[in-house]
């Protein structure tokens, strides 16, 4: 009989993801594909990093550099989108209350 202890882990991690592939539809190959990722943080008060580059293309094709470094996009991203939604789902009910 084996006796198990009951543990807690904190995981608290930055993570970015950069991909690019190139497909060619016509004749259903992929051309290139690109992922670099980062992660760095804590896994129950142990410092951890990670960094993975994938890179693997055709033979005399040439994929250049991500367009959008790391950190790119819109700042506060998660309430952008979310305003977004907000605003989609209000305007159904704003209708219905003008209409009655």
């Amino acid at each position: 009989m084996m006796d198990y202890t009951a543990s807690t882990y904190i995981f608290n991690y930055d993570i970015e993801h950069q991909f690019k592939i190139v497909y060619n539809l016509a004749s259903g190959v992929m051309q290139s594909l690109k992922l670099k990722s980062l992660a760095d943080g804590t896994h129950t008060g142990q410092d951890i990093s990670l960094e993975l580059d994938y890179h693997i293309e055709l033979e005399n094709y040439n994929l250049g550099d991500f367009v959008l470094g790391p950190g790119a996009g819109l700042p506060g991203y998660e309430w952008f989108i979310t305003f977004i939604a907000l605003g989609f789902l209000a305007v159904p009910i704003l209708v219905r209350k003008i209409r009655k």
